[in-house]
């Protein structure tokens, strides 16, 4: 039997993987639509949206009905789970991509490192970071946020935190940055992974 109130949820006609939506997002956005919290998209497979305050704290704390585990096969490419939509064909992404009493023991070893007093710690190292990349470009009179203050101030952060070099920073963040924005049909993409 075909749950009514789960037929009756907005059906929502956008690929958030296409060139279409790239140009005109504000007006396609979900979250842009009042009254409409939670919302269904047959794109890559079908999957549901949540932007409702009261949707996204019961999701979050159902663990039963609302998971975040992957499972990825290098051999065939097969991906199950995962938050990645449509999924990505690459390892899981951890602690983000496990469940359960996995993601708790990945939770517990890094919260310590994340408690407001650890980040309170690190407020005067991250103004350093950021006066030092403002320093760089002050000169030319231009800055790009992105490319030169909002890229590489977390990134420089992450990398000092996790004792790897400094100087390494965009091998390890422009990846990740690349990832954001390619679509995952792009031939690039699978050079990123």
């Amino acid at each position: 039997m075909v749950d009514s109130a789960v037929t009756a949820r907005p059906v929502m006609e956008y690929d958030h993987e296409s060139p279409a939506y790239a140009q005109a997002w504000r007006a396609q956005d979900p979250a842009s639509r009042p009254g409409c919290p939670l919302s269904w998209n047959a794109h890559h497979g079908g999957f549901w949206v949540a932007t409702g305050y009261q949707e996204i704290v019961r999701i979050s704390r159902d663990p039963e009905v609302f998971t975040n585990g992957k499972e990825f096969d290098p051999a065939t490419g097969k991906v199950t789970g995962g938050l990645a939509i449509p999924p990505v064909p690459a390892p899981r992404v951890i602690p983000d991509e496990t469940d359960g009493e996995e993601w708790r023991s990945f939770r517990k070893l890094i919260n310590k490192a994340f408690t407001p007093k650890a980040a309170e710690a690190q407020r005067a190292r991250a103004r350093q970071f950021a006066a030092a990349l403002i320093d760089a470009k002050i000169e030319t009179g231009e800055i790009d946020l992105v490319q030169d203050l909002t890229s590489p101030l977390p990134a420089l952060i992450s990398m000092e935190l996790l004792g790897f070099e400094l100087s390494e920073w965009r091998d390890f963040a422009d990846p990740l940055h690349e990832l954001m924005y390619l679509v995952k049909s792009s031939p690039e993409y699978p050079a990123c992974i």
